[in-house]
């Protein structure tokens, strides 16, 4: 089964008659949301929704990979951003 992706597009055009804004401002607020939960991940905090979840960047090691370079086996850090679902959400969910 194929499930369908909500886009910026979708959300702007659902939000636009609920709130009584234009498309157009819709769309400004919906990019300075994600400016602000972006600006908040990059300068080291988590980004708590409540009813939503929790997004985080966390570091994590790969496997020892073999360098052939200089002939020695190296582990990378590599950040990420992860997002754990609310209590109330995952039950929504599930």
């Amino acid at each position: 089964m194929i499930k369908k992706s909500a886009t910026k597009k979708d959300l702007i055009r659902q939000l636009a008659p609920k709130t009584g804004l234009e498309k157009e401002k819709v769309r400004r607020i919906i990019d300075l949301y994600f400016e602000e939960i972006k600006s908040a991940l990059l300068s080291g905090k988590q980004v708590r929704l409540v009813g939503f979840g929790v997004f985080d960047i966390t570091n994590w090691r790969t496997p020892e990979i073999y360098d052939i370079n200089t002939k020695k086996k190296v582990a990378m850090q590599v950040k990420t951003v992860k997002f754990k679902p609310s209590k109330i959400f995952k039950k929504k969910i599930l």
